[in-house]
């Protein structure tokens, strides 16, 4: 299924579009005459992309919790899902609403959303499994908790506490990446033509691909 809807939204995508003069929402390009505050933001797809970037990374703590606890297999079933959702907004966005390359960056947006609620919900019940498993256990020895609410809500407020410092670890350290990756880049963007960036890029990859081969 995966391959059937890439393979035709790749054929819809280079096919040109067919665009209603009358129709009060035209859309070329991955654009809409659609304008101003959030509409702005939902035309425009480097900024989607970057908001699919700061919400793909929230889900790392988690990420890390389910590696953890031996739980890969289950967030292995959240990245497929997330994998065929992003494929289908990719085929509708493509063949039925029209929206062009934009329909890349909701895809990625809804990706994203899915892997942050998918591994949460699955972190938050797996905990809460735990607890109800050592409440039972407790009770079968005579000894459970007289409070049992208090004691999930206070696990849980810990579980969010620590996802929250990990989510500032993880957006640190992917900062410092940033920085020290693509700082010749973020240079060149500042302060360089398209022309002499795109030189640069050329040379750049001609020269690593060089290096890759006869290393």
């Amino acid at each position: 299924m995966v391959y059937f809807l890439s393979a035709k939204t790749l054929s819809n995508a280079i096919e040109p579009v067919v665009v209603d003069v009358n129709d009060n929402d035209i859309k070329i390009d991955g654009t809409s005459s659609l304008s101003g505050g959030f509409a702005a933001i939902l035309n425009s797809a480097p900024i989607l992309m970057l908001i699919a970037s700061f919400v793909e990374l929230m889900s790392e703590p988690q990420h890390a919790l389910l590696y953890n606890r031996h739980l890969v297999h289950v967030e292995a079933r959240v990245q497929g899902l997330a994998t065929l959702v992003r494929c289908v907004v990719v085929y509708f966005g493509v063949t039925r609403f029209h929206f062009g390359l934009l329909s890349f960056a909701y895809a990625q947006l809804a990706y994203a959303l899915c892997m942050l609620i998918g591994m949460t919900f699955i972190v938050i019940t797996n905990k809460i499994y735990l607890l109800i498993k050592d409440e039972i256990k407790a009770k079968n020895n005579n000894n459970s908790s007289s409070n049992f609410v208090f004691v999930i809500c206070s696990t849980l407020y810990e579980e969010l506490t620590i996802n929250g410092s990990l989510l500032f670890v993880f957006y640190w350290q992917s900062l410092q990446q940033l920085v020290l990756t693509e700082s010749e880049k973020l240079a060149l963007w500042f302060g360089a033509t398209l022309f002499d960036q795109g030189t640069f890029s050329i040379v750049a990859n001609l020269g690593s691909l060089v290096a890759r081969m006869l290393f």
